[in-house]
């Protein structure tokens, strides 16, 4: 409560901002993509028929290159405005900083140029800011100005049923579930890879082979680069939109686990299945990963996340679903057994980023449900635990944040976590969410080990 009327202003100020962008006009519901996370899988080419131009803000989803509209440009936008609120962040790592509240802001424009059937260049920008948050900002909160995609697509085979393109350039990469490799869409700065993709796509069968580095994030004005002590290669088939396989090979310089840093070079083989039946869901994952730590220490290591759902047939569509997730940790052998997931998605467990998937094994039931076409309600709550006691507990971004050796503890905490979002329109998306911590034994025996609550409201805008 204390935070709610000091920050009367900060809220007052969203409200604001809703009620002025929720002005716009009403949109048609003529067949047309919903701006989403990914911007360049919407196709906007229908929008070659005047007939069909019935939003007012069509005239920047096709603009007409020459005069049979076969060439043709799209530009869009998104802002995303997010205030946060921490009590004992970290457990409470900073005792004089108990309470922290902050502005994120994330501004990406982008341009999606079409030049006939077979070539295209697509262009986003990135503009991330932090506002009032004390300390240096975290990595995944600013980036002041950058390229964050630069791509050029080229279809080196088109026919009904077959299709071969060429991606080359900066670009997002996210597969299955996106647990290993991911945009890392929740925090506020997303991750991109200076890649080539070669895509096949036959009928129900898809694969994905590339090669790629990440570009590493740097907080200052078009300062970006790739990250030249990691490459990342992989080939990713997906068949009848149930069934995934995939190879990966990760070559990272500079990796540390509790046991030491060094080059940690790695192939993971894994599968995925997923599929909906009747009202049921299924969602499997595993993989297995091999190589060298310091080019000597043999790394085994292996990686499980499951989630098995039930979407009743009933008025808000309640969907009850129980996840399941386990990663190998080290054990102090002459193996290494640290699963590395080598490019996270940011939040596994909602907004809060705390400890990461690493040396870890949790159960985490969680409920769904629509009160309304345009509301919707997510509520959970995870257990957590060492997989090994001799292990870490790490952060989400891989980074150690307690050595494993000063308690024999399985147990890390519990976190509850609701989040309520509001679909205004295609356009306005509203959500509240808040979270709690409650440290278990571990965490204890190893302080600090305080409660955490974690509050995020945040307002986007696409267009």
């Amino acid at each position: 409560m204390v935070f709610l009327l000091t920050k009367s202003a900060i809220v007052a100020s969203m409200v604001l901002l809703v009620s002025r962008v929720c002005q716009l006009p009403a949109q048609s519901t003529a067949a047309r993509p919903t701006p989403g996370v990914v911007r360049w899988t919407e196709d906007y080419s229908f929008l070659r028929d005047p007939a069909k131009r019935t939003d007012p803000l069509d005239g920047f989803k096709f603009v007409s290159l020459n005069k049979t509209g076969s060439a043709y440009a799209t530009f869009g936008a998104e802002y995303r405005v997010e205030t946060e609120w921490f009590r004992n962040e970290d457990w409470g790592s900073d005792p004089e900083k108990p309470n922290q509240n902050y502005f994120l802001h994330r501004f990406m424009p982008y341009a999606d140029l079409h030049l006939n059937r077979r070539v295209r260049f697509f262009t986003t920008l990135k503009f991330n800011f932090v506002n009032g948050r004390s300390g240096r900002p975290r990595p995944v909160d600013q980036d002041k100005g950058d390229i964050h995609e630069a791509f050029v697509d080229l279809k080196l085979l088109e026919t009904k049923s077959r299709s071969l393109v060429l991606r080359t350039g900066r670009q997002e990469l996210t597969y299955g579930q996106g647990l290993l490799i991911n945009n890392r869409e929740g925090p506020n700065v997303r991750q991109s890879f200076d890649a080539a993709t070669l895509t096949f796509r036959r009928k129900n069968l898809r694969v994905d082979t590339f090669a790629a580095r990440p570009v590493q994030t740097n907080r200052g004005w078009f300062d970006d680069s790739p990250e030249h002590r990691q490459i990342l290669a992989g080939l990713y088939a997906t068949v009848a939109r149930r069934l995934d396989i995939f190879w990966l090979y990760t070559d990272q310089k500079l990796r540390r686990w509790q046991r030491g840093a060094g080059r940690d070079q790695r192939q993971s083989i894994g599968a995925r299945w997923a599929e909906r039946r009747g009202g049921w869901i299924y969602d499997y994952e595993g993989a297995w990963q091999t190589g060298t730590f310091r080019d000597s220490t043999p790394i085994r290591a292996w990686g499980v996340a499951t989630e098995t759902g039930y979407e009743f047939d009933l008025a808000g569509k309640p969907h009850l679903a129980l996840r399941a997730n386990l990663s190998s940790g080290d054990r102090g052998g002459e193996n290494l057994s640290n699963f590395l997931v080598p490019y996270p998605k940011g939040g596994y467990w909602g907004k809060v980023l705390l400890n990461g998937p690493f040396n870890f094994s949790d159960l985490h039931p969680l409920l769904e449900f629509r009160p309304h076409a345009k509301w919707r309600v997510e509520s959970g709550w995870v257990w957590f635990f060492r997989t090994s006691t001799r292990d870490a507990v790490y952060g989400v971004g891989g980074q150690l944040l307690r050595n494993g050796l000063g308690s024999q503890a399985r147990f890390i905490g519990q976190q509850g976590s609701t989040e309520i979002i509001w679909n205004r329109d295609r356009h306005v998306r509203v959500s509240l969410g808040y979270s709690v911590f409650l440290p278990g034994q571990f965490l204890r025996e190893t302080p600090p080990g305080k409660a955490v609550h974690f509050l995020n409201l945040g307002i986007t805008y696409r267009l």
